[in-house]
């Protein structure tokens, strides 16, 4: 098997920071709502492409153009003259939000115990039977996920 490394190219990890701090610096000359919705995928010569979650948060951030050539001309020396933004999925997650299985679990027995007194008020003995049969699954999926601590 060969070793891993030999497979990546030398320059991923100064291209992927690069681009990390290409992307911080873009998002210092946008509204920070806009900061979780774009990042920067690619920079060539003087394009700089940007990934933005949503049609309307590209449209959005285009809105903006002629301050981020201008800004990250000036702050990330780079001499931009265009750029280019596409809508996808993020490439890479900038802040991975916490979870917890604890916290899940704590909500699915709440959903749980709201499920079934719904149940209980409902007059259609069809729904209220479906609605206790979901409780008590919607419950048994929490007590697993407790166990699994």
């Amino acid at each position: 098997m060969q070793n891993l490394y030999l497979l990546v190219p030398k320059n991923v990890g100064r291209k992927a920071s690069r681009l990390t701090m290409l992307t911080q610096r873009l998002h210092h000359c946008l509204p920070i709502e806009c900061h979780s919705h774009c990042q920067v995928i690619e920079l060539v010569g003087e394009k700089l492409e940007i990934l933005a979650d949503s049609p309307a948060w590209a449209t959005r951030i285009r809105f903006y153009n002629k301050e981020i050539v201008h800004n990250l001309n000036k702050i990330a020396a780079v001499h931009l003259q265009t750029i280019k933004i596409k809508v996808g999925a993020k490439k890479i997650a900038l802040r991975k939000p916490a979870t917890s299985k604890k916290r899940s679990a704590i909500k699915s027995t709440q959903a749980a115990v709201s499920l079934q007194h719904l149940a209980e008020s409902i007059n259609d003995p069809k729904l209220s039977q479906s609605l206790q049969r979901l409780a008590i699954h919607v419950g048994q999926t929490a007590k697993n996920q407790k166990n699994s601590f």
